[in-house]
């Protein structure tokens, strides 16, 4: 009798997709990722996935289902999974495996960002007090997001919830709106790009419903307050006859020899006619900031990483420039632009900082050009911006083998010895790379007596007591396998990270009865790919 047998063999790792949210997305709260398993061949086993927040593994591997368009919960917060503040740096990693035990490897970065930003400062208008004009260009100074940056502002008038009216992405705004006669609050706060929102900042002003007039005559001097005259050749014209309630103006000469960065009042009686709501003989006061005798900072000079680099292999990168100058000695904080585009629409890197370098916390992305920039501010002006140059992160693999050799001492006949105790210290593996990688070993004979591939000269794979999850457990070798002089792989996906980057490599011996005595010496070989 004869009988047939249909064989398939499969040797495709399945595939996994992360559906939703985009990469290096920003978020401020927990969020789920909506993630798409198949395999067309001997169908799905067991899927997982693990977080590292700023490097450090914070959700080790943890089965979830294999589905298409299955979901898993990724906390935001202090103590969280995502737990650090930066861009692009929590790293969702993920696993599947087929019924063979093929598997694949996928991971994602996302941006946390869970602090809201600072409250606009200096909310004016330029009317200040007074005035029967209800159309009113109002600015502020811009509020600070040291994360994701500020993404716009949103702003409501008389009304201390100002979560409507959309959001802008300027710090000057015209509102042009039929306002009634009397006190007034403008409300205005800033939303970061991951949708923290801040405290609000406020700002009173007052509508009448008829003209004022300046109670001097044209050519009088203003009163002047706790500093010395900054105008010179003080003007003012009225139009029309005073009783009419026509409006006066002011025009002025700066003199060009006040001191820099200094902000100036001046005051003037102002008498309101039949207005009940404003007592007469009251100031209406404007300002002015003399900022003509300031120097901006000198150009910043980039150092590292070097321009048109093609080789860096930290994608933790640390970035270099030189001190600028400042011709009127002012304290200086620089601002640092990095960006996969060069014209810095969408940076991944935006950032300030009073030092000359900045180390990045998340996870560049490999064979990728980016651009960076840097300039500086004095706190009145910003310098030019540097000359912009670009880098790429290549792949890169160099493994250490940091303990590298194995004594066992005496061994009498028919005895076994092994490392899993420390004694002696098995070999110790670390990946100074920046992408995973495998690892294969093969070997010398260490005995007279026996043969290679026996029990008398084994290895297996262990985990370093402070780094679990360094590897793929399930597919490397972690059980005895005997010592060949053939090459295969040992370890599978040694990580690169600083948290999980390294890997035991334990050896056991049985001196053979027959074997001869004297010293025995083998030599194993190591390789990545």
């Amino acid at each position: 009798n004869t009988t047939a047998f249909n064989l398939t063999r499969d040797i495709t790792a399945p595939n996994t997709t992360v559906n939703s949210p985009a990469a290096a997305s920003w978020h401020n709260s927990n969020f789920t990722l909506n993630i798409s398993d198949s395999d067309l061949q001997s169908g799905l086993q067991a899927c997982y996935y693990r977080v590292i927040s700023n490097g450090t593994e914070t959700k080790g591997w943890t089965a979830r289902n294999c589905n298409n368009a299955t979901a898993i919960s990724v906390s935001v917060g202090a103590g969280m999974d995502c737990r650090n503040e930066t861009a692009n740096g929590c790293v969702v990693e993920l696993r599947a495996y087929d019924n063979v035990n093929n598997s694949n490897f996928t991971s994602i970065n996302y941006s946390i960002d869970f602090t809201p930003p600072s409250a606009p400062g200096n909310l004016t208008d330029n009317i200040e007090g007074w005035s029967f004009v209800n159309n009113r260009t109002f600015n502020w100074t811009a509020a600070t997001d040291n994360v994701s940056g500020v993404a716009g502002y949103y702003y409501a008038i008389d009304d201390d919830t100002p979560e409507t009216g959309g959001n802008w992405t300027t710090n000057l705004y015209y509102i042009n709106e039929s306002m009634n006669s009397g006190n007034h609050t403008l409300y205005v706060k800033a939303v970061d790009n991951a949708g923290n929102v801040g405290e609000y900042a406020s700002h009173e002003f007052l509508i009448l419903s008829s003209k004022g007039i300046i109670s001097t005559t044209p050519g009088a001097t203003p009163f002047w307050t706790n500093v010395s005259n900054p105008l010179l050749n003080t003007n003012f014209s009225c139009l029309g006859d005073l009783q009419d309630q026509q409006q006066c103006n002011v025009s002025w000469t700066v003199n060009s020899t006040g001191e820099r960065g200094s902000r100036y009042e001046f005051f003037v009686i102002f008498e309101s006619l039949n207005y009940s709501q404003v007592p007469s003989n009251q100031t209406q006061f404007t300002y002015i900031e003399i900022r003509s005798n300031n120097t901006p900072p000198s150009k910043v000079n980039l150092t590292s990483p070097s321009n048109n680099s093609g080789t860096e292999h930290d994608r933790n990168m640390t970035f270099v420039w030189q001190v600028a100058t400042d011709a009127d000695g002012d304290l200086l904080t620089y601002f640092l632009q990095a960006d996969n585009d060069s014209d810095f629409s969408s940076p991944v890197i935006d950032i300030s900082t009073d030092l000359t370098n900045y180390t990045y916390g998340g996870q560049l992305n490999l064979s990728t050009a980016y651009f960076w920039r840097v300039r500086a501010f004095d706190s009145f002006e910003y310098g030019n911006w540097s000359d912009v140059w670009n880098f790429s992160i290549e792949p890169y693999r160099d493994i250490e083998l940091y303990v590298s050799s194995v004594d066992f001492g005496t061994i009498s006949p028919n005895t076994t010895n092994d490392t899993t105790d420390n004694n002696p210290q098995p070999i110790k593996i670390r990946n100074n790379g920046n992408i995973p990688v495998n690892i294969s070993i093969n070997t010398t004979a260490l005995w007279n007596s026996v043969a290679l591939d026996t029990s008398y000269y084994q290895f297996k794979i262990g985990n370093i007591s402070t780094e679990y999850y360094s590897f793929d457990w399930r597919n490397s070798k972690t059980t005895w396998q005997n010592m060949s002089a053939t090459s295969s792989i040992a370890i599978v996906d040694l990580g690169y990270l600083d948290s999980a980057d390294e890997a035991r490599i334990e050896i056991n011996v049985t001196a053979p009865n027959a074997e001869p005595p004297g010293s025995k010496n083998s030599t194993i070989y190591v390789m990545a790919s």
